[in-house]
Formats: structure tokens, C-alpha cells, sequence
């Protein structure tokens, strides 16, 4: 999804800066995993509702 328009790319771009914050950098990280890890959960279980999506990536990251 994301890499047909070109915002992977430009995430992997940002990421590897040299000039880029490490406090944002992280925090940017952090994101994509827990995007990742959200599609994980969705694939598992298509019908979960949102806000238990949420609640089981955020258990998941914070047992991790």
C-alpha cells in the first residue's frame, strides 16, 4: 500500500539521515512498528473492532 506512492521510500530516506533528531527518529520507528504490528493482528483476526486492535498492539508492544 504505502510503497506504491512513494511514502516508503521516503521514510527509509528519513530515517537514514544523518541530520535527523534520534529522539524523532525513534519515535518514528516505534510508529512503524506498531503500524506493523497493527496489520499483524488485523490479518489474524479480520473482524477485530478498532479499539480492540489498538489495545492488543499496545499490549503486544509493551510485552515485547
Amino acid at each position: 500500500m504505502l510503497e506504491h506512492n512513494g511514502i516508503s521510500q521516503a521514510y527509509k530516506d528519513f530515517t537514514q539521515a544523518d541530520l535527523v533528531d534520534p529522539a524523532v527518529r525513534a519515535f518514528e520507528e516505534h510508529r512503524q512498528e506498531f503500524i506493523e504490528l497493527m496489520r499483524e493482528i488485523r490479518k489474524k483476526n479480520p473482524l477485530i473492532s478498532p479499539t480492540e486492535l489498538q489495545k492488543q498492539a499496545e499490549y503486544e508492544m509493551i510485552t515485547r
